[in-house]
Protein backbone atom coordinates (compact mmCIF):
# COMPACT_ATOMS: atom_id res chain seq x y z
CA UNK A 1 0.00 0.00 0.00
CA UNK A 2 1.36 3.41 -0.95
CA UNK A 3 2.07 5.95 1.79
CA UNK A 4 0.21 9.27 1.75
CA UNK A 5 3.17 11.22 0.24
CA UNK A 6 3.50 8.63 -2.54
CA UNK A 7 -0.21 8.91 -3.43
CA UNK A 8 -0.05 12.69 -3.94
CA UNK A 9 0.21 13.97 -7.52
CA UNK A 10 3.64 15.44 -8.07
CA UNK A 11 2.27 18.89 -8.96
CA UNK A 12 0.34 18.92 -5.69
CA UNK A 13 3.53 18.08 -3.78
CA UNK A 14 5.43 20.80 -5.61
CA UNK A 15 2.75 23.38 -4.80
CA UNK A 16 2.78 22.45 -1.09
CA UNK A 17 6.57 22.49 -0.77
CA UNK A 18 6.82 25.80 -2.66
CA UNK A 19 5.22 27.51 0.37
CA UNK A 20 8.33 26.48 2.36
CA UNK A 21 10.78 28.19 0.00
CA UNK A 22 12.10 30.50 2.73
CA UNK A 23 11.73 27.99 5.55
CA UNK A 24 15.07 26.24 5.16
CA UNK A 25 14.57 23.86 8.09
CA UNK A 26 11.29 22.54 6.65
CA UNK A 27 12.82 22.25 3.19
CA UNK A 28 15.69 20.23 4.61
CA UNK A 29 13.27 17.91 6.41
CA UNK A 30 11.68 17.06 3.04
CA UNK A 31 14.89 15.25 2.14
CA UNK A 32 14.03 12.60 4.73
CA UNK A 33 10.51 11.85 3.39
CA UNK A 34 11.32 10.13 0.12
CA UNK A 35 13.22 10.71 -3.12
CA UNK A 36 10.35 12.61 -4.76
CA UNK A 37 9.99 15.05 -1.87
CA UNK A 38 13.75 15.49 -1.68
CA UNK A 39 14.20 16.31 -5.34
CA UNK A 40 11.37 18.88 -5.32
CA UNK A 41 12.78 20.51 -2.17
CA UNK A 42 16.23 20.78 -3.76
CA UNK A 43 14.70 22.21 -6.93
CA UNK A 44 12.78 24.88 -5.01
CA UNK A 45 15.72 25.81 -2.77
CA UNK A 46 18.24 26.17 -5.60
CA UNK A 47 15.89 27.66 -8.21
CA UNK A 48 16.70 31.18 -7.00
CA UNK A 49 18.93 30.62 -4.03
CA UNK A 50 20.15 34.21 -4.18
CA UNK A 51 16.86 35.53 -2.80
CA UNK A 52 17.91 33.87 0.45
CA UNK A 53 19.94 37.01 1.18
CA UNK A 54 16.63 38.75 1.90
CA UNK A 55 16.03 36.25 4.70
CA UNK A 56 19.45 35.29 6.08
CA UNK A 57 21.41 38.31 4.81
CA UNK A 58 25.15 38.57 4.35
CA UNK A 59 26.03 39.50 7.91
CA UNK A 60 28.31 37.56 10.22
CA UNK A 61 25.58 35.30 11.61
CA UNK A 62 24.83 34.01 8.10
CA UNK A 63 28.39 32.80 7.52
CA UNK A 64 27.54 29.11 8.04
CA UNK A 65 24.66 29.27 5.55
CA UNK A 66 26.65 30.90 2.75
CA UNK A 67 29.75 28.82 3.51
CA UNK A 68 27.62 25.70 3.02
CA UNK A 69 26.22 27.05 -0.27
CA UNK A 70 29.66 28.03 -1.53
CA UNK A 71 31.13 24.72 -0.36
CA UNK A 72 28.47 22.83 -2.31
CA UNK A 73 29.19 24.86 -5.44
CA UNK A 74 32.94 24.31 -5.08
CA UNK A 75 32.33 20.58 -4.64
CA UNK A 76 30.37 20.68 -7.88
CA UNK A 77 33.22 22.30 -9.82
CA UNK A 78 34.92 20.19 -12.48
CA UNK A 79 38.44 19.02 -11.61
CA UNK A 80 40.09 21.54 -13.96
CA UNK A 81 38.38 24.44 -12.16
CA UNK A 82 39.38 23.13 -8.73
CA UNK A 83 42.95 22.64 -9.94
CA UNK A 84 42.93 26.16 -11.36
CA UNK A 85 41.83 27.60 -8.01
CA UNK A 86 44.33 25.52 -6.04
CA UNK A 87 47.18 26.53 -8.35
CA UNK A 88 46.27 30.15 -7.67
CA UNK A 89 46.31 29.65 -3.91
CA UNK A 90 42.55 29.65 -3.42
CA UNK A 91 41.87 27.22 -0.58
CA UNK A 92 38.61 28.77 0.41
CA UNK A 93 36.76 25.57 1.36
CA UNK A 94 37.53 21.91 1.03
CA UNK A 95 35.47 19.86 -1.40
CA UNK A 96 33.59 16.91 0.08
CA UNK A 97 36.63 14.56 0.06
CA UNK A 98 35.62 12.83 -3.15
CA UNK A 99 32.14 12.03 -1.83
CA UNK A 100 29.58 12.13 -4.60
CA UNK A 101 26.92 14.79 -4.15
CA UNK A 102 23.34 13.55 -3.85
CA UNK A 103 22.08 15.97 -6.51
CA UNK A 104 23.43 18.04 -9.38
CA UNK A 105 22.66 21.22 -7.41
CA UNK A 106 23.87 23.88 -9.90
CA UNK A 107 21.61 22.47 -12.62
CA UNK A 108 18.56 23.60 -10.62
CA UNK A 109 19.61 27.26 -10.66
CA UNK A 110 17.29 29.38 -12.81
CA UNK A 111 18.74 32.75 -11.82
CA UNK A 112 22.31 33.98 -12.08
CA UNK A 113 22.82 36.97 -9.79
CA UNK A 114 26.42 38.15 -10.25
CA UNK A 115 26.17 40.68 -7.43
CA UNK A 116 24.74 38.14 -4.97
CA UNK A 117 27.46 35.64 -5.90
CA UNK A 118 30.08 38.33 -5.16
CA UNK A 119 28.44 39.11 -1.81
CA UNK A 120 28.38 35.43 -0.86
CA UNK A 121 32.06 34.98 -1.69
CA UNK A 122 33.04 38.17 0.12
CA UNK A 123 31.04 37.05 3.18
CA UNK A 124 32.91 33.72 3.33
CA UNK A 125 36.47 34.73 2.45
CA UNK A 126 36.38 37.62 4.90
CA UNK A 127 36.56 34.82 7.50
CA UNK A 128 38.68 32.19 5.75
CA UNK A 129 41.23 34.65 4.31
CA UNK A 130 41.11 37.36 6.93
CA UNK A 131 44.90 37.60 7.10
CA UNK A 132 45.38 38.20 3.36
CA UNK A 133 46.06 41.65 1.96
CA UNK A 134 43.07 43.53 0.45
CA UNK A 135 44.38 43.24 -3.12
CA UNK A 136 44.88 39.51 -2.65
CA UNK A 137 41.32 39.18 -1.34
CA UNK A 138 39.95 41.00 -4.40
CA UNK A 139 41.89 38.63 -6.66
CA UNK A 140 40.54 35.56 -4.85
CA UNK A 141 36.99 36.93 -5.08
CA UNK A 142 37.38 37.50 -8.81
CA UNK A 143 38.68 33.97 -9.47
CA UNK A 144 35.98 32.32 -7.40
CA UNK A 145 33.19 34.35 -8.94
CA UNK A 146 34.48 33.56 -12.41
CA UNK A 147 34.58 29.80 -11.79
CA UNK A 148 31.20 29.70 -9.99
CA UNK A 149 29.53 31.58 -12.87
CA UNK A 150 31.16 29.25 -15.40
CA UNK A 151 29.84 26.29 -13.40
CA UNK A 152 26.28 27.61 -13.40
CA UNK A 153 26.42 28.30 -17.12
CA UNK A 154 27.75 24.84 -17.93
CA UNK A 155 25.48 22.88 -15.59
CA UNK A 156 22.21 24.72 -16.23
CA UNK A 157 20.28 23.77 -19.34
CA UNK A 158 18.81 27.26 -19.47
CA UNK A 159 18.91 30.31 -17.16
CA UNK A 160 15.88 32.58 -17.74
CA UNK A 161 16.96 35.37 -15.32
CA UNK A 162 20.31 37.15 -15.33
CA UNK A 163 21.43 39.90 -12.95
CA UNK A 164 24.34 41.29 -14.90
CA UNK A 165 27.37 43.42 -14.02
CA UNK A 166 30.93 43.78 -15.34
CA UNK A 167 31.73 40.04 -15.38
CA UNK A 168 32.08 38.91 -19.03
CA UNK A 169 29.57 36.06 -18.76
CA UNK A 170 28.49 36.29 -22.45
CA UNK A 171 32.01 35.12 -23.37
CA UNK A 172 32.07 32.12 -21.01
CA UNK A 173 31.86 28.63 -22.57
CA UNK A 174 28.25 27.52 -22.95
CA UNK A 175 26.80 31.05 -22.59
CA UNK A 176 25.15 30.97 -26.02
CA UNK A 177 23.09 27.92 -25.11
CA UNK A 178 22.49 28.89 -21.47
CA UNK A 179 21.17 32.41 -22.17
CA UNK A 180 19.49 31.77 -25.51
CA UNK A 181 16.07 31.78 -23.80
CA UNK A 182 16.81 34.58 -21.32
CA UNK A 183 13.56 36.37 -20.43
CA UNK A 184 14.58 38.74 -17.61
CA UNK A 185 17.66 40.96 -17.41
CA UNK A 186 18.76 43.15 -14.50
CA UNK A 187 21.60 45.48 -15.50
CA UNK A 188 23.13 48.93 -15.08
CA UNK A 189 24.51 51.54 -17.44
CA UNK A 190 28.07 51.33 -16.03
CA UNK A 191 28.55 47.89 -17.60
CA UNK A 192 30.92 48.10 -20.62
CA UNK A 193 29.17 48.50 -23.98
CA UNK A 194 30.96 45.47 -25.45
CA UNK A 195 29.37 43.09 -22.93
CA UNK A 196 25.89 44.25 -23.96
CA UNK A 197 26.82 43.84 -27.64
CA UNK A 198 27.95 40.27 -26.89
CA UNK A 199 24.73 39.54 -25.00
CA UNK A 200 22.70 40.99 -27.89
CA UNK A 201 24.14 38.30 -30.18
CA UNK A 202 22.78 35.60 -27.85
CA UNK A 203 19.50 36.97 -26.46
CA UNK A 204 16.60 38.04 -28.64
CA UNK A 205 13.63 37.08 -26.43
CA UNK A 206 14.10 39.19 -23.30
CA UNK A 207 10.69 40.24 -21.97
CA UNK A 208 11.62 42.10 -18.78
CA UNK A 209 14.48 44.60 -18.47
CA UNK A 210 15.30 46.28 -15.15
CA UNK A 211 17.88 49.06 -15.55
CA UNK A 212 19.82 50.93 -12.88
CA UNK A 213 20.98 54.21 -14.42
CA UNK A 214 24.32 55.61 -13.33
CA UNK A 215 26.14 58.59 -14.79
CA UNK A 216 26.57 57.58 -18.46
CA UNK A 217 24.49 56.68 -21.49
CA UNK A 218 25.22 53.21 -22.89
CA UNK A 219 25.17 52.44 -26.61
CA UNK A 220 25.62 48.73 -25.97
CA UNK A 221 22.53 48.56 -23.78
CA UNK A 222 20.50 50.53 -26.32
CA UNK A 223 21.64 48.07 -28.99
CA UNK A 224 20.61 45.11 -26.82
CA UNK A 225 17.13 46.58 -26.27
CA UNK A 226 16.81 47.30 -30.00
CA UNK A 227 17.22 43.65 -31.07
CA UNK A 228 14.65 42.26 -28.63
CA UNK A 229 11.64 40.74 -30.34
CA UNK A 230 9.29 40.28 -27.37
CA UNK A 231 10.05 43.00 -24.83
CA UNK A 232 7.11 43.73 -22.50
CA UNK A 233 8.26 45.18 -19.19
CA UNK A 234 10.67 48.04 -18.46
CA UNK A 235 11.75 49.20 -15.01
CA UNK A 236 14.04 52.24 -14.72
CA UNK A 237 15.79 53.18 -11.48
CA UNK A 238 18.37 55.93 -11.12
CA UNK A 239 21.33 56.50 -8.82
CA UNK A 240 20.96 59.71 -6.78
CA UNK A 241 24.21 61.06 -8.27
CA UNK A 242 22.84 60.72 -11.81
CA UNK A 243 19.45 62.39 -11.36
CA UNK A 244 20.44 65.33 -13.60
CA UNK A 245 21.91 63.15 -16.37
CA UNK A 246 20.23 62.38 -19.69
CA UNK A 247 20.50 59.11 -21.62
CA UNK A 248 19.64 59.92 -25.25
CA UNK A 249 20.61 56.58 -26.83
CA UNK A 250 18.61 54.50 -24.35
CA UNK A 251 15.62 56.86 -24.33
CA UNK A 252 15.58 56.88 -28.14
CA UNK A 253 15.39 53.08 -28.36
CA UNK A 254 12.69 53.02 -25.67
CA UNK A 255 10.73 55.46 -27.81
CA UNK A 256 11.15 53.23 -30.86
CA UNK A 257 9.85 50.23 -28.87
CA UNK A 258 6.99 52.16 -27.24
CA UNK A 259 4.20 49.97 -28.63
CA UNK A 260 5.85 46.81 -27.27
CA UNK A 261 5.65 47.72 -23.59
CA UNK A 262 2.74 46.60 -21.43
CA UNK A 263 4.44 47.30 -18.06
CA UNK A 264 6.44 50.43 -17.15
CA UNK A 265 7.94 51.33 -13.76
CA UNK A 266 9.86 54.56 -13.13
CA UNK A 267 11.59 54.77 -9.76
CA UNK A 268 13.19 58.19 -9.11
CA UNK A 269 13.59 58.46 -12.89
CA UNK A 270 12.41 61.51 -14.82
CA UNK A 271 14.16 60.93 -18.14
CA UNK A 272 11.14 59.34 -19.83
CA UNK A 273 8.73 62.27 -20.29
CA UNK A 274 4.93 61.87 -20.60
CA UNK A 275 5.27 62.52 -24.34
CA UNK A 276 7.02 59.15 -24.70
CA UNK A 277 4.74 57.40 -22.19
CA UNK A 278 1.79 58.53 -24.31
CA UNK A 279 3.22 56.50 -27.22
CA UNK A 280 2.91 53.29 -25.18
CA UNK A 281 -0.64 52.63 -26.30
CA UNK A 282 -0.54 48.97 -25.22
CA UNK A 283 0.56 49.80 -21.68
CA UNK A 284 -1.42 47.93 -19.02
CA UNK A 285 0.63 48.70 -15.89
CA UNK A 286 2.18 52.10 -15.06
CA UNK A 287 4.01 52.74 -11.79
CA UNK A 288 5.76 56.05 -11.10
CA UNK A 289 7.54 57.15 -7.95
CA UNK A 290 9.32 60.52 -7.97
CA UNK A 291 10.41 62.38 -4.82
CA UNK A 292 9.93 66.16 -4.43
CA UNK A 293 13.56 67.11 -5.07
CA UNK A 294 13.60 64.97 -8.23
CA UNK A 295 10.83 66.82 -10.05
CA UNK A 296 12.33 68.64 -13.07
CA UNK A 297 12.21 72.44 -12.92
CA UNK A 298 10.03 72.65 -16.02
CA UNK A 299 7.36 70.57 -14.23
CA UNK A 300 7.06 68.15 -17.15
CA UNK A 301 4.89 65.86 -15.03
CA UNK A 302 2.07 68.36 -15.37
CA UNK A 303 1.95 66.97 -18.91
CA UNK A 304 0.49 63.77 -17.49
CA UNK A 305 -2.81 65.45 -18.26
CA UNK A 306 -2.11 64.95 -21.98
CA UNK A 307 -1.39 61.23 -21.73
CA UNK A 308 -3.97 58.84 -23.18
CA UNK A 309 -3.53 55.16 -22.30
CA UNK A 310 -6.72 53.35 -23.36
CA UNK A 311 -5.55 49.87 -22.28
CA UNK A 312 -4.22 50.84 -18.84
CA UNK A 313 -5.38 48.48 -16.07
CA UNK A 314 -3.04 49.38 -13.18
CA UNK A 315 -1.94 52.91 -12.23
CA UNK A 316 0.29 53.41 -9.17
CA UNK A 317 1.39 57.01 -8.69
CA UNK A 318 3.73 58.38 -6.04
CA UNK A 319 4.57 61.88 -7.31
CA UNK A 320 4.89 64.09 -4.29
CA UNK A 321 3.30 67.54 -4.55
CA UNK A 322 1.38 66.58 -7.67
CA UNK A 323 -2.02 68.20 -8.08
CA UNK A 324 -4.77 65.59 -8.08
CA UNK A 325 -6.57 67.24 -10.99
CA UNK A 326 -3.54 66.45 -13.16
CA UNK A 327 -4.70 62.82 -13.20
CA UNK A 328 -8.32 63.54 -14.19
CA UNK A 329 -7.82 63.31 -18.00
CA UNK A 330 -5.62 60.21 -17.66
CA UNK A 331 -8.43 58.42 -15.80
CA UNK A 332 -11.32 59.86 -17.83
CA UNK A 333 -9.74 58.73 -21.12
CA UNK A 334 -9.08 55.18 -19.96
CA UNK A 335 -12.39 53.86 -21.34
CA UNK A 336 -13.24 52.13 -18.05
CA UNK A 337 -10.40 49.57 -18.17
CA UNK A 338 -8.69 50.65 -14.94
CA UNK A 339 -8.88 47.92 -12.29
CA UNK A 340 -6.14 49.06 -9.87
CA UNK A 341 -5.59 52.71 -8.90
CA UNK A 342 -3.14 53.54 -6.11
CA UNK A 343 -2.40 57.14 -5.15
CA UNK A 344 0.09 57.34 -2.28
CA UNK A 345 1.61 60.82 -2.56
CA UNK A 346 0.81 63.89 -0.45
CA UNK A 347 -1.41 66.08 -2.67
CA UNK A 348 -0.75 69.82 -2.85
CA UNK A 349 -4.39 70.67 -2.36
CA UNK A 350 -7.59 69.25 -0.92
CA UNK A 351 -9.35 68.52 -4.21
CA UNK A 352 -9.86 64.84 -3.45
CA UNK A 353 -13.62 65.39 -3.80
CA UNK A 354 -13.33 66.09 -7.54
CA UNK A 355 -10.69 63.42 -8.10
CA UNK A 356 -12.68 60.68 -6.35
CA UNK A 357 -15.77 61.82 -8.24
CA UNK A 358 -13.89 61.26 -11.52
CA UNK A 359 -12.99 57.74 -10.36
CA UNK A 360 -16.63 56.96 -9.50
CA UNK A 361 -17.72 58.17 -12.92
CA UNK A 362 -15.07 56.59 -15.17
CA UNK A 363 -13.82 53.44 -13.37
CA UNK A 364 -16.70 50.93 -13.22
CA UNK A 365 -14.29 47.96 -13.26
CA UNK A 366 -12.11 49.14 -10.38
CA UNK A 367 -11.01 46.36 -8.00
CA UNK A 368 -8.27 48.05 -5.95
CA UNK A 369 -8.46 51.73 -4.98
CA UNK A 370 -6.12 53.68 -2.67
CA UNK A 371 -6.92 57.37 -2.50
CA UNK A 372 -6.92 60.50 -0.37
CA UNK A 373 -10.05 61.21 1.64
CA UNK A 374 -9.67 64.78 2.83
CA UNK A 375 -13.09 66.34 3.26
CA UNK A 376 -15.35 63.63 4.69
CA UNK A 377 -16.80 63.32 1.17
CA UNK A 378 -19.11 60.42 2.00
CA UNK A 379 -21.48 61.14 -0.86
CA UNK A 380 -18.66 60.53 -3.35
CA UNK A 381 -17.52 57.46 -1.41
CA UNK A 382 -21.06 56.07 -1.56
CA UNK A 383 -21.02 56.64 -5.32
CA UNK A 384 -17.74 54.71 -5.60
CA UNK A 385 -19.05 51.79 -3.55
CA UNK A 386 -22.26 51.76 -5.59
CA UNK A 387 -20.83 52.22 -9.09
CA UNK A 388 -17.66 50.13 -8.71
CA UNK A 389 -19.38 46.76 -8.33
CA UNK A 390 -16.13 44.81 -8.57
CA UNK A 391 -14.30 46.70 -5.79
CA UNK A 392 -12.31 44.31 -3.61
CA UNK A 393 -9.83 46.56 -1.77
CA UNK A 394 -10.27 50.14 -0.54
CA UNK A 395 -7.64 52.29 1.16
CA UNK A 396 -8.53 55.76 2.46
CA UNK A 397 -5.69 58.09 3.43
CA UNK A 398 -5.91 61.39 5.31
CA UNK A 399 -3.67 63.86 7.10
CA UNK A 400 -3.23 63.45 10.84
CA UNK A 401 -4.72 66.87 11.64
CA UNK A 402 -8.08 66.00 10.03
CA UNK A 403 -10.90 64.51 12.08
CA UNK A 404 -12.71 61.86 10.07
CA UNK A 405 -16.03 60.25 10.88
CA UNK A 406 -15.43 56.51 11.11
CA UNK A 407 -18.96 55.97 12.50
CA UNK A 408 -20.40 57.24 9.24
CA UNK A 409 -17.85 55.24 7.25
CA UNK A 410 -18.83 51.90 8.80
CA UNK A 411 -22.53 52.75 8.50
CA UNK A 412 -21.96 53.36 4.80
CA UNK A 413 -20.01 50.10 4.44
CA UNK A 414 -22.80 48.26 6.21
CA UNK A 415 -25.22 49.36 3.48
CA UNK A 416 -23.07 49.39 0.33
CA UNK A 417 -20.18 46.93 0.68
CA UNK A 418 -19.60 45.32 -2.75
CA UNK A 419 -20.11 41.59 -3.01
CA UNK A 420 -16.41 40.66 -3.42
CA UNK A 421 -15.01 43.27 -1.02
CA UNK A 422 -12.20 41.85 1.15
CA UNK A 423 -9.76 44.58 2.32
CA UNK A 424 -10.26 47.92 4.09
CA UNK A 425 -7.25 50.15 4.81
CA UNK A 426 -7.44 53.35 6.84
CA UNK A 427 -4.81 55.93 7.73
CA UNK A 428 -5.27 59.25 9.46
CA UNK A 429 -7.25 60.50 12.44
CA UNK A 430 -10.43 58.43 12.25
CA UNK A 431 -12.57 58.88 15.34
CA UNK A 432 -14.17 56.17 17.45
CA UNK A 433 -16.71 54.24 15.29
CA UNK A 434 -19.03 53.70 18.26
CA UNK A 435 -21.75 51.09 17.58
CA UNK A 436 -21.36 51.22 13.80
CA UNK A 437 -18.52 48.71 13.85
CA UNK A 438 -20.61 45.82 15.16
CA UNK A 439 -23.52 46.46 12.79
CA UNK A 440 -21.08 46.61 9.86
CA UNK A 441 -19.49 43.31 10.90
CA UNK A 442 -22.94 41.73 11.19
CA UNK A 443 -23.73 42.94 7.68
CA UNK A 444 -20.50 41.39 6.36
CA UNK A 445 -21.40 38.18 8.17
CA UNK A 446 -24.81 38.01 6.49
CA UNK A 447 -23.30 38.78 3.06
CA UNK A 448 -20.48 36.26 3.70
CA UNK A 449 -17.78 38.90 3.19
CA UNK A 450 -14.43 37.96 4.75
CA UNK A 451 -12.60 41.26 5.21
CA UNK A 452 -9.03 42.19 6.15
CA UNK A 453 -8.52 45.38 8.17
CA UNK A 454 -5.27 47.31 7.76
CA UNK A 455 -5.12 50.43 9.96
CA UNK A 456 -2.44 53.03 10.61
CA UNK A 457 -1.37 53.48 14.22
CA UNK A 458 -3.33 56.70 14.71
CA UNK A 459 -6.71 55.21 13.80
CA UNK A 460 -8.75 55.41 17.00
CA UNK A 461 -9.73 51.86 17.90
CA UNK A 462 -10.35 51.33 21.63
CA UNK A 463 -10.05 48.11 23.60
CA UNK A 464 -13.79 47.48 23.27
CA UNK A 465 -13.58 47.55 19.50
CA UNK A 466 -10.42 45.45 19.50
CA UNK A 467 -12.36 42.80 21.41
CA UNK A 468 -15.05 43.05 18.75
CA UNK A 469 -12.49 42.58 15.98
CA UNK A 470 -11.06 39.51 17.72
CA UNK A 471 -14.57 38.09 18.16
CA UNK A 472 -15.45 38.41 14.49
CA UNK A 473 -12.04 37.14 13.51
CA UNK A 474 -12.84 33.92 15.33
CA UNK A 475 -16.15 33.77 13.47
CA UNK A 476 -14.36 34.11 10.13
CA UNK A 477 -15.74 37.55 9.23
CA UNK A 478 -12.39 39.33 9.76
CA UNK A 479 -9.63 37.57 7.86
CA UNK A 480 -6.79 39.51 9.49
CA UNK A 481 -6.18 42.78 11.31
CA UNK A 482 -2.87 44.65 10.95
CA UNK A 483 -1.79 47.90 12.59
CA UNK A 484 1.04 49.46 10.58
CA UNK A 485 2.70 52.82 9.92
CA UNK A 486 1.42 53.18 6.36
CA UNK A 487 -1.26 50.75 5.11
CA UNK A 488 -0.71 51.55 1.41
CA UNK A 489 3.05 50.99 1.52
CA UNK A 490 2.56 47.92 3.73
CA UNK A 491 0.21 46.29 1.24
CA UNK A 492 1.71 47.40 -2.07
CA UNK A 493 5.33 48.11 -1.11
CA UNK A 494 6.24 50.55 -3.88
Amino acid sequence: MLSIPERFPIECIREIISYMKHDFTSLHSCLTVNKKFGEIAVEIFWRNIWTSRNHVGFYEGAYKFWAAVLGTLISSLPSESRDFLNNNGVTILRPTHGKKLSYDYPSYCKTMDCSAISNMIEQVISVTHQNDRPRRLEYIQHLLRQEICKLLINQSISIPTLKFDELPVPYFPGASKCFEKLTELHCHTATPDLLFYALAQICKQIQNIIIDFYDDDNLGLSGLIDVQQNIKRLECRIDELAVTQRFPAIIDVIKSKANSFIHLELLHFTCIPPSIISLMQNLKILKIKILPDEIPHDSIWDDLASVRLPNLETLHISLHSLRLETLHPLIANNYGNLSTLIIDFDPTNSQSFFFNGTVAQFCPNLKVFATWFLNNEFDVLEEILTECHHLEELFLQAFDDMNLNSHRLFKLLEQTTPKKFWTLGLSGNWCDPSGALKSCFESWKRKKNRVSLVFSRNVCIGSEHMDLIHQYKKEGVIRRHNVVNDPVKHEFGY
